[in-house]
C-alpha cells in the first residue's frame, strides 16, 4: 500500500477501528479463542504456537534456528555458549525441552545452572527423568529423580490424568532404562517401586534392541517372556529387527522344548529377505525347519537381489508365484526378468507388462513380449492406454507395431486430453492430424479444423 494513503487510513480512528475489529472478528475464525491470549511482541516471539497463530512464519524460523544451536551446544557439552544464548540471546528458560537434552546427555553442570536460572519458577523434570537413562550414567539418574520428587512436592503431584502420575512417569522411565541397556538404572527402579515388568511391551523391548543381558534379566525375575509376547512368535521379532545373535540365544533355549514350535514360523526367513539379511536366512536354513513361504523368493526380487533368488532356487523347494517376475519388472532388474523366465515356471500377470509402461523400461517389455506368449496381441495391444499417461516413447511403439481403428485413435486423444497429458496429445494429433481433419470436415466443424491449424505440430 501506498504510504501516504496507509498513514491517512491510520489516522482516521473510525477506519482505524474498523480494520481492528474485522482482524479480530477473522482471527477468531482462523484460531480458537483460547489459542489467542493477549500477549506482548517479546512473548509472542517466544511463544511457537503464538507465532503460528498470528502467522509469525519468519520470526518462528529463527526461533527454531536459535533452539537447535542452544541445544547443540548441550550436546557437545559447551556450557559457556549456552549461557550465551540464555543471558544474551534472551531464549525462553520457561520449558523443559532444555532440561530434556540435559537428561539425555548427562551434563550435570548445566543442570545446576539452568536450575539456579529459573529457581524461582521451578522445573518440571517429569521429561528429563524419562531421557535420563539414555546419558548411560546412573549418578545422572539419581540426580534427575531426585529433583523430580522434589519438585512433585514442591509443584503438586498431578494424578488428575494417568499420563502424569509418578507410577506412570516411573514406569516410562524403566522403559527408556530397557531400551537403553541401562541394568543398574533398571535394578534400582525394579527394587525401589512398583514397576510392573510383567507385559508384553516389556518383553518387546529387548527384542528390538537385541540385547540378549535384557532378557536374561526378565527370566531371573521370573517374566514369562515366551507365553506373554502374543504379536507373533518371538523369533520372528528379533530377526524382524535383525539381530541375529539374539535369535541365536532364543533358538539355543529352547531347541528341543515343547515350545520350540511357536517360538518361530516360516515368516522369519521371509521377512529376513525383505531386511536383505543372507546371513539370517542362511542361518535359519540351517538351524530351524520352519523354512518359508513362496513369498521368499518373490521378495528377494522385489528387491532387486538375484544372489537371493538363484540362492533360494538352488537351496529351498518352496519356490515363488507369478508376483516375483511382476516385482523384476516393476524394480527394471532385466537381469533379474531374464533370470526369472529361464529358470522359473511360474510366469507372470498383466503386471509385468503394466510395469514394465508405468517404469518406462521399454527394453524389458520388449523382452517379455519377444519370449513369453502369456497373453493374446490383442490384450498387450490394450495396454496402449497407459502409455497415454506415462510415455511417448512406449506410445510410438505401439502405433509401430499394433493397428487401431479410427474410433480407437479417437479415444485415445481423448483419454490423452482428459489426462491432461500434453507431450502424448501432441504426439497423437502430429501422427493423426490428416485423418482428423478430414473427420472434421466430413462433420462440417471448420471450427475444430482452424483449431488444430494453428496447433504447434
Amino acid at each position: 500500500m501506498n504510504k501516504i494513503i496507509f498513514i491517512k487510513l491510520f489516522n482516521f480512528r473510525l477506519i482505524r477501528d474498523l480494520i481492528f475489529e474485522y482482524v479480530r472478528v477473522i482471527s477468531k475464525q482462523i484460531v480458537k479463542s483460547d489459542m489467542l491470549n493477549t500477549l506482548k511482541w517479546h512473548q509472542v516471539i517466544t511463544i511457537p504456537h503464538q507465532m503460528v497463530a498470528y502467522g509469525y512464519f519468519d520470526q518462528l524460523k529463527e526461533f527454531y534456528d536459535v533452539w537447535r544451536a542452544a541445544a547443540m551446544s548441550i550436546q557437545v557439552n559447551r556450557i559457556d555458549i549456552l549461557k550465551f544464548y540464555i543471558d544474551q540471546v534472551k531464549i525462553p528458560t520457561d520449558t523443559s525441552t532444555l532440561m530434556i537434552y540435559v537428561a539425555k546427555y548427562g551434563r550435570l553442570e548445566m543442570m545446576e545452572y539452568l536450575h539456579w536460572r529459573v529457581r524461582d519458577s521451578g522445573w518440571d523434570y517429569r521429561d528429563a527423568l524419562k531421557m535420563s537413562p539414555n546419558s548411560k550414567n546412573f549418578e545422572v539418574f539419581i540426580c534427575f529423580l531426585k529433583k523430580y520428587l522434589a519438585s512433585q512436592q514442591h509443584l503438586g503431584s498431578d494424578d488428575s490424568h494417568p499420563f502424569y502420575s509418578l507410577d506412570n512417569t516411573l514406569k516410562i522411565t524403566f522403559e527408556c532404562a530397557l531400551e537403553a541397556g541401562q541394568l543398574e538404572i533398571m535394578d534400582y527402579l525394579y527394587n525401589n517401586y512398583n514397576i510392573d515388568i510383567h507385559s508384553e511391551k516389556i518383553v518387546a523391548i529387548p527384542l528390538k534392541v537385541g540385547d540378549t543381558r535384557l532378557m536374561e534379566w526378565l527370566i531371573d525375575r521370573n517374566v514369562d517372556i515366551w507365553g506373554l509376547y502374543r504379536d507373533c512368535c518371538i523369533l520372528d521379532r528379533a530377526l524382524l529387527y535383525g539381530n541375529l545373535e539374539l535369535g541365536k540365544w532364543i533358538h539355543e533355549k529352547h531347541t528341543g522344548s515343547s515350545i520350540d514350535t511357536v517360538i518361530a514360523s516360516a515368516n522369519a526367513m521371509d521377512n529376513a529377505v525383505l531386511s536383505r539379511r543372507q546371513d539370517i536366512v542362511e542361518w535359519l536354513h540351517y538351524n530351524r525347519s520352519e523354512g518359508c513361504t513362496p513369498s521368499a523368493m518373490d521378495y528377494a526380487s522385489s528387491i532387486g537381489s538375484i544372489t537371493m533368488l538363484q540362492w533360494f532356487h538352488c537351496n529351498r523347494t518352496e519356490g515363488c508365484t507369478f508376483l516375483a517376475l511382476d516385482n523384476a519388472t516393476q524394480m527394471g532388474n532385466i537381469d533379474a526378468v531374464r533370470w526369472l523366465h529361464e529358470n522359473r515356471t511360474e510366469g507372470c500377470s498383466i503386471n509385468s507388462y503394466i510395469n514394465s509402461i508405468r517404469m518406462n523400461y521399454l527394453e524389458i517389455f520388449k523382452f517379455l513380449l519377444e519370449n513369453r506368449s502369456d497373453f493374446p496381441k490383442e490384450k498387450i495391444a490394450s495396454l496402449i492406454i497407459y502409455t497415454l499417461r506415462y510415455s511417448t516413447e512406449f506410445l510410438s511403439y505401439f502405433y509401430e507395431n499394433y493397428h487401431y481403428t479410427v474410433n480407437e485413435i479417437d479415444s485415445h486423444i481423448r483419454k490423452a486430453i482428459s489426462n491432461s497429458n500434453q507431450y502424448q496429445l501432441k504426439w497423437l494429433l502430429k501422427r493423426h492430424i490428416d485423418l482428423f481433419k478430414q473427420n472434421n470436415n466430413n462433420n462440417n466443424n471448420n471450427n475444430n479444423v482452424d483449431n488444430l491449424n494453428r496447433l504447434d505440430i
